[in-house]
């Protein structure tokens, strides 16, 4: 699969460095980027950025893993946020294991107002970031904010069109619950698909294009022309842990045609998880080439238009091509 697809990326690359026109008006609409993400980022990233450089230079301060909290009362937020209250929780590790682990927490990102007649939205986010230098903790910390505050405006904007949740049941079936349930299931195919069906999501293939576009910007400087912005692309974490992980698992799936007791189990868990009535293992091969197509597509395209967007601002961008900057890190 890789050829073809590898194939298909460059195309799209092509494309847009040959008739590509960046536009700030469509830039959220074709690319499901959060409007305003960058600013957003940069107000959150500046205001932490003060504890993480004093921390680095403190050599007795990260003999534990030191935990700040932040509300819109520590980071004034830009005036065109899409939200105006929030909660973030964030741990920095010291260490040469560059990451982050944590996520956005939708059900306690809607709290009752004070009247009692519904929920207020007030994005929840925890994060623990480890990094072995300054830079690399900031990067990482810009990677996961674009990832999880893209999460946040997904659900805002899902109940901005649906009316605000009433409960938590409205909440958790807006979300992808019963795919990180079977992620922590009892049986390794259900893990695999639980995996499958979460990162071909909506959700996720949004949070992962957000965070595309923070990871391009850090080597905006090498990304000259299609070819150079291909090989910017490949390398990111959003690729990586998206695109080369599905065509892993689906791999796995597909490939097992052999075993019919991995095929029975493949279609009960397929049936479970992604809510569906197949009866042969042929239709669940054949839904999942379709989900890869389709999710594959609409992927690299975005990615394509990114990566040109990125190439087109570049002059103005702040962030510094730092030799510290490591995208083959994990998240």
């Amino acid at each position: 699969m890789t050829n073809f697809y590898d194939k298909l990326l460059l195309f799209h690359l092509i494309h847009e460095f040959t008739y590509g026109n960046v536009s700030k008006k469509i830039l959220s609409e074709t690319r499901g980027i959060v409007p305003n993400i960058d600013n957003i980022v940069k107000t959150f990233v500046s205001n932490i950025g003060m504890q993480i450089y004093s921390a680095f230079n403190d050599e007795n301060y990260f003999s534990n893993v030191v935990t700040s909290e932040y509300t819109e009362k520590e980071i004034p937020l830009p005036k065109d946020c899409f939200f105006n209250q929030f909660y973030l929780k964030i741990s920095i590790e010291k260490n040469n294991e560059v990451t982050y682990h944590g996520g956005m927490y939708p059900i306690k990102s809607f709290i009752i107002n004070k009247n009692g007649d519904g929920f207020v939205f007030r994005p929840y986010i925890v994060l623990h970031i480890e990094g072995e230098s300054i830079q690399t903790v900031v990067n990482k910390l810009s990677i996961a904010l674009s990832h999880e505050l893209t999460h946040a405006y997904d659900y805002y904007m899902y109940f901005q069109k649906n009316g605000f949740p009433q409960s938590v049941d409205d909440i958790e079936k807006s979300g992808t619950k019963r795919f990180t349930d079977a992620m922590r299931g009892n049986h390794s195919i259900e893990r695999v698909i639980g995996d499958i069906m979460y990162r071909l999501s909506q959700k996720e293939l949004n949070a992962y294009l957000g965070q595309l576009r923070t990871e391009l910007k850090f080597v905006a400087t090498k990304i000259q022309d299609a070819k150079t912005a291909f090989k910017a692309i490949k390398e990111t974490s959003s690729y990586q842990k998206t695109y080369k992980f599905l065509e892993d698992e689906i791999s796995y799936i597909v490939n097992n045609v052999e075993r019919e007791d991995y095929q029975h189990l493949i279609i009960k868990y397929t049936n479970s998880v992604a809510n569906k009535n197949f009866t042969n293992y042929q239709q669940v091969v054949k839904y999942y080439f379709n989900r890869w197509y389709k999710w594959s597509e609409t992927y690299l395209t975005k990615a394509s238009k990114i990566a040109f967007d990125v190439f087109s601002e570049s002059s103005n961008i702040g962030y510094e091509d730092d030799k510290t900057n490591s995208l083959k890190d994990t998240i």
